[in-house]
């Protein structure tokens, strides 16, 4: 260990006087006149030789060794930073700097104790310093060592303070055998080479001077150490991606070493970093590439042999490599190997998406016409992509496939009612293959063909009404897909009690004709059909309403009556009844004359009942009539005889008649008994 003295800077000057204020805060200086401190203001400390250590003395800090404080028995020792903040070293009697504290300065609290007892303190400043150069343990023999070790090798070298000691080469002087020196074949050079450590303090060492002689390799070495660059190949997963092929490629298309690999020498590394440790790497390696640069004398070259088996999905690419050494040996040794270089297609093919579409039935069978856009389809290694379509319905069942020759032509397929999943599946030469789907939504947008009858008849029923239904005028209305609904209407003119039939905008099962209509003939219906996609078309039919029913009539009773019943022959129906219109509109009529009965006009007898009532007759028609009374009277002069009223219904088209015969009878006739 030395001390220097320096005159302390002014910064350091400072930063004392701080640490001296703040020492003085918890120290009282117990001044004692046996006992003067002297301090230096700034000592200058280099670690020992050996352990890179110094001990702190009062020696090191007093200017008088410590002659002025004679009573101090013995000295204890505290270190801080510069500026007194931080303790390094706590108080103590033995304070060792080791090369952690290699820099400064430190600030250094000094105790003179006598015993226990302080008799004073005092306080200075220091650096630490390594001053020692590292040693270099350099041999003073010849050093044989492997080619591969030339550009490697070093000395070793030793620090009194750290192993961290860099061997710098400063000098070097080759001689490499020309094989006509007499030299033995395996040497290929003397190498005279000086050396030079430097610590971390950078001290120097004395300089080094190693001569090396060079050997090539041994054949167990040049057999083991020398590695081909590894194959690209599928088999591996290490194959090259064609989009990527440009990449390892120069600029004469071949596949470039630097990318692909060169051969190498791999061999231990006897000086491993710190962190090659910690990970276990201890072999370093060499690309052995056609410029000699390694020491042993090692150069490649290769050979392709391209191989396209099939060239649009993998090219391969076979290099025959061939290290060659070159020596006084003859002959010389060589090394061979192959690498194997192949570019696959992993890339599938890319499809432009197709937007959905939504297409109308034909007039046909209810599906669409379908021609397929031919797509547009990319392929970053080759332009021989194909592709096949496919269609499943709305309901998962495919509708149909068409592969890829018939893709190379213009595609056309008749596709069902509904939403229609399309899918375009492409594919390059190596079995990639990418799809797309879109939707192909065919709608019934075609309005369905309505047929009418251009004219129908229609007759009135008993009650003088009709219904005409839509399939009453229908005559073969279709639709493509499906007729749902046919519906019916008047265009106007409606018959009583069915006004909501006026109404435009309204369709019906079935429409009614009356007997109002005949007078209105011909009458305009419109029958209106609907398909399944709510499409509608309409027709108009020409209707001719007809009553074709003759009137009905039922006379009342004929009657027997005394010959001498009282009556209007012009006003016979208050007496015998009458025919009425309708059968709710027929009276009952009653008689207590005893000698009125029922007449039989087949056989020309009155029946045995007596009559006391009996119905007026009744006449209908479903559009109306007119019912006339004629009579005959057959009556003799005394009374007797029969009158016969003829009742007749009339319409437009006919008429019917009944009869009603009233018999006048003598119910006591003169006999023979009569006389006296």
């Amino acid at each position: 260990m030395k001390k220097t003295n320096f005159t302390l800077p002014k910064w350091v000057n400072g930063l004392m006087l701080i640490a001296a204020m703040v020492f003085t805060t918890f120290y009282t200086s117990q001044l004692n006149a046996q006992c003067v401190l002297s301090t230096e203001d700034l000592v200058a400390i280099s670690l020992s030789e050996t352990n890179c250590d110094a001990t702190l003395t009062p020696e090191i800090f007093l200017t008088d060794d410590g002659a002025a404080c004679s009573n101090a028995t013995s000295y204890e020792f505290e270190v801080r930073s510069a500026n007194g903040s931080v303790v390094l070293i706590p108080r103590t009697s033995n304070a060792v700097l080791d090369y952690t504290f290699i820099g400064g300065p430190y600030m250094v609290i000094i105790w003179a104790l006598n015993g226990t007892t302080v008799v004073n303190t005092g306080m200075s400043a220091f650096t630490v310093a390594d001053k020692m150069p590292p040693v270099i343990d350099c041999p003073d023999y010849t050093v044989e060592i492997s080619c591969w070790q030339q550009d490697v090798y070093l000395p070793t070298a030793y620090d009194n303070c750290t192993d961290d000691v860099t061997l710098t080469k400063i000098k070097e002087v080759i001689k490499d055998n020309n094989c006509n020196q007499g030299w033995d074949a395996d040497v290929f050079r003397i190498v005279d080479r000086w050396y030079m450590a430097t610590d971390d303090s950078g001290n120097n060492s004395d300089t080094c001077h190693v001569v090396l002689q060079v050997n090539r390799l041994s054949d167990y070495e040049f057999y083991t150490m020398i590695r081909f660059p590894e194959d690209f190949i599928k088999t591996e997963g290490t194959a090259i991606s064609c989009p990527d092929a440009d990449y390892y490629k120069d600029a004469n298309g071949d596949y470039d070493p630097f990318k692909t690999g060169w051969p190498y020498i791999i061999y231990p590394d006897e000086n491993p970093t710190l962190y090659e440790q910690s990970v276990q790497d201890y072999q370093d390696t060499v690309l052995l590439k056609n410029d000699c640069v390694l020491a042993c004398n090692l150069a490649s070259t290769y050979l392709d042999v391209n191989i396209n088996t099939c060239p649009e999905c993998v090219e391969k690419t076979v290099r025959f490599w061939t290290v060659v050494e070159s020596s006084c040996q003859y002959p010389e040794r060589f090394r061979t190997g192959i690498q194997t270089i192949e570019v696959i297609d992993t890339i599938p093919p890319v499809i432009v998406p197709l937007p959905d579409v939504t297409v109308t039935t034909n007039n046909v069978d209810c599906q669409a016409r379908y021609t397929f856009p031919t797509p547009v389809i990319t392929d970053q290694c080759c332009n021989c992509q194909s592709y096949t379509i496919s269609v499943t319905s709305a309901s998962g069942d495919p509708v149909m496939f068409a592969d890829t020759t018939e893709t190379q032509g213009t595609v056309k397929r008749d596709l069902p009612l509904g939403v229609n999943t399309v899918m375009y599946t492409a594919y390059d030469k190596c079995g990639n293959s990418s799809f797309i789907t879109f939707k192909v939504e065919v709608v019934d947008a075609t309005p369905p063909v309505a047929i009418c009858q251009q004219n129908t008849t229609v007759s009135l029923t008993y009650d003088g009404e009709a219904i005409l239904y839509p399939s009453n005028v229908n005559s073969g209305s279709y639709d493509d897909c499906e007729l749902t609904t046919m519906k019916i209407r008047r265009m106007n003119n409606t018959c009583d009690g069915y006004s909501e039939e006026d109404d435009s905008d309204k369709w019906f099962d079935y429409v009614h004709f009356c007997c109002d209509d005949i007078a209105r003939n011909d009458i305009t219906v419109v029958m209106r059909v609907w398909d399944a996609g709510n499409n509608y078309n309409d027709c108009m039919v020409q209707v001719n309403v007809q009553d074709k029913l003759p009137p009905q009539i039922t006379c009342p009773p004929s009657l027997c009556v005394e010959c001498d019943y009282p009556f209007d022959l012009e006003n016979m129906s208050d007496y015998f009844g009458t025919v009425v219109e309708g059968e709710d509109n027929v009276e009952t009529h009653y008689s207590t004359n005893p000698y009125w009965y029922f007449y039989n006009t087949s056989y020309a007898y009155c029946d045995d009942d007596e009559v006391t009532s009996f119905n007026d007759g009744w006449a209908h028609d479903n559009c109306g009539l007119d019912i006339t009374e004629t009579y005959v009277d057959y009556r003799t002069q005394c009374g007797n005889g029969n009158v016969v009223r003829t009742f007749t219904a009339s319409d437009p088209v006919g008429s019917v008649n009944c009869t009603q015969t009233i018999h006048f009878y003598n119910p006591e006739p003169f006999d023979e008994d009569d006389i006296e």
